[in-house]
């Protein structure tokens, strides 16, 4: 991609009214755009991070058997009154009428239409257990909406839901699940903690938070006896002085929800006995577009982002010191070329800018890799790479494919 062609827009200055590092990153670098308070654009840089983590979340959910579907965002009041949620679950949910004065909420989880979906087609013992999950849009009417992503009204989700027949079953899905979050998590670059956690609305029998561990996180911890807990925000006070306090972002969430919401709704499969029995469930939550924050809260300095490999917009910097009608238009293109064949996302920059300028645009945007072509490269072939996360720079000699095959098992890792 050409710098110039992209639809990126930074800017020089942070907005230091917002607290969040991740915020004030999270709009300088050009990822978001806010239209309303806790409502958001994804700008094109931001978009790819948002997919990148999603391709992350799919691939390990879907190599231990979870399905993806897809459910609308908009749901009726009469599946929530099966539940007995429709007023309990409180001034989060955003309800209007449509047209033919029938009620409907914006979702803001999904239990209710999943169990809709799956007793219409399963009744058998034989045809359990299975897990579906979606990634998608929810709404939560927040009241105060802060810290951009962190604490949004519309964001992004992965909700999976699986479906037993036992205690038993619904135990082993459990750890499967749990597994896999500690994966993405690490495929994602970030440092996360498991943490027993109180079910709270989603009800249930137990959960688990994932958090990852921030400064600007909402949620506080201490550790007592070898355990880490949670505590509420008024009670940071009453153990500071005998705890060291830490904060985090719940960045997951998994829950045995036994038959809570299959009982209610009406539920059941035919056993082997062929009677029924309601079935038991289970249901496990990421916030997708809230990783995007929590990545940025533990990978920055004071130049900007430090995208992980795994989740950066782009993967390689190409910046010379000219471009359009320059000497350093040809190899510039060559390398572009050479490192998308060798499966490395690029972002050249062609624009009429310093050298200072583009060096602190990619720095800003997180970019882990970056090429500075000079004066050096006419005279000896030499251009420098830097790695973002450490500094390092290396003078290299360009020496044709062996050159781009080094430097991309390099970002390959």
């Amino acid at each position: 991609m050409k710098y110039s062609k992209a639809f990126i827009h930074t800017e020089r200055i942070p907005n230091e009214k917002l607290d969040a590092t991740s915020h004030k990153l999270c709009i300088q670098a050009g990822l978001i755009h806010q239209v309303s308070a806790g409502l958001y654009n994804f700008m094109p840089l931001g978009n790819k991070v948002l997919q990148k983590i999603e391709t992350v979340i799919r691939q390990e959910l879907d190599a231990i058997g979870c399905q993806e579907i897809a459910m609308p965002i908009v749901q009726p009041r009469e599946l929530w009154v099966e539940s007995e949620r429709w007023n309990a679950y409180g001034k989060e949910m955003l309800k209007f009428k449509n047209r033919d004065e029938r009620e409907f909420c914006f979702g803001p989880t999904h239990e209710e239409v999943v169990i809709d979906l799956a007793r219409s087609k399963v009744t058998s013992y034989k045809q359990f257990p299975f897990t579906l999950y979606q990634i998608g849009r929810k709404f939560r009417d927040e009241m105060r909406p802060k810290n951009g992503l962190l604490r949004g009204k519309e964001f992004m989700m992965k909700d999976a839901y699986s479906f037993h027949t036992s205690n038993e079953d619904l135990d082993k899905e459990y750890n499967n699940l749990r597994t896999a979050y500690f994966a993405i998590f690490k495929r994602l670059g970030l440092k996360v903690i498991g943490i027993a956690a109180d079910p709270g609305e989603i009800g249930g029998d137990g959960s688990e938070e994932v958090v990852a561990l921030s400064k600007f996180g909402e949620d506080y911890f201490i550790e007592e006896k070898g355990e880490v807990k949670k505590i509420e925000e008024n009670e940071v006070a009453q153990y500071s002085a005998t705890h060291e306090i830490f904060r985090g972002i719940e960045v997951g969430h998994i829950f045995k929800l036994g038959t809570k919401y299959s009982a209610a709704m009406n539920f059941n499969f035919v056993n082997k006995e062929g009677k029924k029995e309601p079935v038991v469930m289970g249901c496990y939550g990421i916030g997708v577009s809230r990783i995007v924050n929590a990545i940025i809260e533990q990978n920055n300095d004071e130049k900007g982002i430090i995208w992980p490999v795994a989740v950066a917009p782009y993967q390689l910097s190409i910046i010379p010191l000219k471009y359009a009608g320059s000497e350093f238009e040809a190899v510039v293109d060559e390398f572009d070329k050479a490192f998308t064949n060798a499966c490395v996302s690029t972002l050249v920059d062609d624009r009429d800018q310093g050298m200072g300028v583009k060096i602190k645009d990619s720095d800003l945007i997180g970019i882990p890799f970056k090429i500075i072509i000079g004066r050096r490269f006419n005279e000896a072939k030499e251009f420098e790479l830097e790695i973002r996360a450490t500094g390092e720079k290396r003078v290299m000699v360009y020496n044709g494919e062996e050159t781009i095959k080094e430097i991309a098992a390099l970002i390959h890792g």
